[in-house]
């Protein structure tokens, strides 16, 4: 089933809440003429956003079935649309003030009151943070909200798609580039419709991006606005949300919030990490060698890094049947880790790749770390391809990696596209990954947003032809370093002490105690009160 459904762009006026009202709704009539059964507005849309403390928010912040209501509620009801914004939002029996989202039907009706979890620097000045999570039937399907900050975690978005979620709306007063990689991973992650509705514009020197957009369940952009009052318009496709990838028993690791990262400043050596995209016929091991081969004499020529990451040595697609299983698989050591063995030497450094491991009569998709001294780690895919699924065995946890750069986790690239693989190496206080590719495509900015959200250091070797090589480090530069498009090698900088890789503020931030729906589906709640 699809869905049309719009976004209001507009730059609020502090504390003008009727007249905003009116230019919202202007603009919510453009978008209904264009066919909009659902329109998002952006968080605090009514009020403004950046406020001193409660003194100044709660003279313009009101009961979820104020005045507010009551206008957009008889405005839903003459134009049979269902209307979410946001709204500063104080509750009538404890005074507390909110971030706040209503959502109300076409008959008016007020479906859902989602106050904001996650809270940024602006709101946490006056704002109590909410504690529940909400998805409400509409007649076109199952629709839960977050506000902006909130979609910076994986978690919330995780458990709205548990609770059946088919269309995340997304109220935000964003400052970053938009459409932001984040939103896009949000809705390719969990495979639902993203809507998100962002203000533009400048209030108390603070400069808005704008951005709004409509993404698909794969994350691509459907309609977007870049600067300026308007509104987008598209027809989502609205899908069943599936179960997490992850057992049960990862899932549990997910609500842990150790004392992992020290305050004090740890430095560590300086180095350099680079990664090797090549190409290669699929299923010849001949072809594979010479290929990676190529890549590392190209690096012996100058001043060689201390990390060398390689696409897969090995990948599922590689293997078409029983001959094939047979002239891949070994133990470890093996033909293949003596292989990097010699590398390791002949260039000092640590070569890291995946192999297809024969152990004990199982086959599994093994990463590798090899130095000098010989096998330092190993990492079994806990995450498998579809097509590895029906010969080969998951491993049973992530185990990190003492590398003289900190913490580090082995992955295959198949495993950075649900958040949760990554997300576990971060809360065991994981600093870097080194990621091996098989060919398969995955968008570069999920890649941004997976190094941002766990705040690590992501190192990934691609193969070619899906290529995406990549690696990022710092998040000074929302588009971080730049991804190979073409065979070839790229060195990073290993930071010895950097204040976005080490300060882990944002996996601080985490509210794991409102993380529980992730063990199971739960019943959401029908309605706000």
């Amino acid at each position: 089933m699809n869905l049309v459904v719009a976004a209001v762009q507009m730059e609020p006026q502090k504390g003008r809440v009727r007249e905003n009202l009116e230019r919202l709704l202007a603009l919510t009539d453009q978008a209904v003429e264009r066919g909009a059964r659902l329109v998002v507005w952006p968080e605090m849309a009514t009020t403004g956003y950046i406020f001193s403390g409660p003194e100044e928010v709660e003279p313009l912040a009101e009961d979820a079935r104020g005045e507010t209501f009551e206008a957009i509620s008889a405005y839903c009801r003459k134009r049979n649309v269902c209307i979410c914004y946001g709204f500063a939002e104080k509750d009538p029996e404890t005074g507390l003030l909110y971030n706040s989202a209503s959502l109300v039907d076409d008959k008016g009706e007020l479906k859902a009151l989602y106050r904001k979890t996650h809270l940024w620097g602006e709101d946490v000045r006056w704002a109590t943070p909410g504690t529940a999570w909400q998805v409400v039937d509409l007649p076109f399907g199952k629709v839960g909200i977050l506000i902006c900050r909130d979609a910076d975690f994986p978690e919330p978005a995780r458990i709205l798609r548990q609770l059946g979620a088919e269309i995340i709306l997304h109220p935000v007063n964003w400052l970053s580039p938009a459409p932001s990689p984040t939103w896009r991973t949000r809705a390719l992650e969990n495979g639902v419709a993203w809507v998100a509705a962002n203000r533009w514009g400048e209030e108390d020197g603070v400069a808005f991006s704008g951005g709004t957009s409509i993404l698909s369940p794969e994350g691509e952009i459907l309609d977007v606005l870049s600067r300026g009052d308007g509104v987008v318009v598209a027809s989502v496709p609205l899908r069943e949300g599936e179960e997490p990838s992850l057992p049960r028993a990862f899932a549990r690791r997910l609500l842990l919030n150790p004392q992992l990262y020290p305050s004090k400043k740890e430095d560590y050596p300086p180095g350099k990490v680079a990664v090797v995209q090549r190409g290669v016929a699929p299923g010849e091991p001949v072809s594979m060698k010479a290929s990676l081969e190529e890549g590392l004499k190209n690096l012996s020529g100058g001043e060689v890094p201390q990390v060398v990451v390689l696409p897969q040595w090995v990948a599922a697609r590689d293997v078409r049947g029983p001959r094939d299983l047979a002239s891949w698989a070994e133990p470890l050591p093996g033909p293949g880790s003596d292989w990097l063995l010699q590398w390791a030497r002949r260039l000092n450094t640590y070569v890291i790749t995946t192999l297809l491991e024969w152990a004990e009569g199982d086959l599994y998709l093994t990463t590798v770390a090899m130095g000098p001294e010989g096998l330092l780690h190993q990492q079994r895919a806990l995450v498998l391809p579809p097509e590895a699924r029906p010969w080969a065995q998951a491993g049973e946890g992530y185990r990190l990696w003492d590398s003289p750069w900190g913490k580090a986790v082995l992955l295959t690239l198949h495993e950075l596209r649900d958040p949760e693989p990554l997300r576990l190496a971060a809360i065991q206080g994981a600093r870097l990954a080194f990621v091996s590719g098989d060919g398969e495509g995955i968008p570069t900015w999920l890649l941004r947003a997976r190094a941002m959200e766990n705040q690590m250091l992501l190192a990934v070797a691609n193969r070619e032809p899906g290529g995406g090589s990549f690696i990022y480090g710092d998040r000074r530069a929302e588009e971080g370093g730049a991804p190979l498009s073409r065979a070839g090698e790229w060195t990073y900088a290993l930071p010895g002490f950097a204040p976005w890789l080490d300060d882990k503020s944002l996996l601080r931030q985490r509210q794991v105690a409102l993380y529980t729906p992730l063990l199971g589906r739960k019943k959401a709640e029908a309605n706000p009160r």
